[in-house]
């Protein structure tokens, strides 16, 4: 074989593997659509559209939280309250899975994704519901982002949060949590209300004063990095 067959081999070589690479990313596409189309609309296998309405609307009726949380929340998780669930699947779900970057705080998190697991509890219509699969928060999720926003997803599941906090906790050691309203709050029992809210019973900072204090200073420190001072 002379260099010039074996140039014109090579062409064609090359040209295979890029309509192989092309048809491939095409297929891949594809498959990522038909999967968030599935995953997306599945709901309404289960929901109809005016029980999904009846669900959503208890979240539209939920208190909304004071500035001086969201100043301090928003600080520590820039990307948490108004983040979708397209969001939440292709980046959130993509860094943590597929790069494995464990980075939670930075990423995008909808809130819609953790209601079904707290409004179950509260709901008896909902609970009834037959729902198998293990992606019911997810499914929920696309299904309430319909009729609600991401905003008020997340203010539903910090109130019951909150409230859950409170049964938890005890009064003398945390009276400001226990007795206080959130908006009379300053800005270090904010922090600190957000601290427990990760975990009341790892860092609760009588029994496990380490772990308080190292959390309390990584969350005050993402705050100062973003220009944020504790008032």
């Amino acid at each position: 074989m002379d260099k010039a067959q074996a140039k014109i081999k090579l062409k064609k070589v090359l040209r295979a593997l890029k309509i192989f690479a092309v048809c491939s990313i095409i297929l891949t596409l594809l498959e990522v659509g038909i999967g968030y189309w599935l995953l997306s609309s599945r709901w309404q296998l289960h929901i109809s559209e005016p029980e999904m309405k009846e669900f959503a609307a208890e979240l539209n009726s939920s208190e909304t939280l004071p500035d001086n949380f969201l100043r301090i929340y928003q600080g520590i998780y820039p990307k948490h309250v108004n983040a979708t669930m397209s969001e939440l699947l292709f980046i959130n779900y993509a860094f943590r899975f597929v790069l494995r970057d464990k980075d939670y705080d930075s990423r995008p998190h909808c809130f819609c994704d953790l209601v079904y697991d707290v409004q179950v509890l509260h709901n008896k219509k909902l609970d009834e519901l037959d729902w198998p699969g293990r992606l019911v928060d997810l499914e929920y999720g696309f299904g309430l982002e319909k009729y609600t926003t991401p905003e008020r997803c997340f203010t539903y599941f910090m109130n019951q949060q909150i409230e859950a906090l409170k049964r938890k906790i005890k009064p003398d050691h945390y009276p400001a949590i226990a007795y206080k309203r959130i908006a009379q709050m300053n800005d270090e029992e904010i922090l600190e209300l957000i601290v427990l809210l990760k975990d009341p019973y790892k860092y609760d900072h009588y029994t496990h004063p380490e772990l308080f204090e190292k959390q309390y200073l990584y969350f005050k420190q993402r705050l100062e990095s973003t220009g944020l001072n504790l008032r």
